[in-house]
């Protein structure tokens, strides 16, 4: 369960980073957009380390 819960966690700093990277190529509406994705998935990425702290 560890090993799924950090693959997991990777994809979504990927998906994070790319959320990044589009905000900064967008303009108005798109930024924002971009930046709710890369928000909502940081708080993915917290809840999932937090499982990973429980678990250990």
């Amino acid at each position: 369960m560890k090993t799924k819960i950090e693959e997991l966690i990777k994809r979504y700093e990927e998906y994070k980073e790319e959320q990044i990277e589009l905000s900064r190529k967008a303009d108005g509406y798109g930024q924002g957009l971009h930046e709710g994705y890369a928000d909502a998935f940081e708080l993915v990425i917290e809840h999932l380390n937090s499982i990973l702290e429980g678990e250990e």
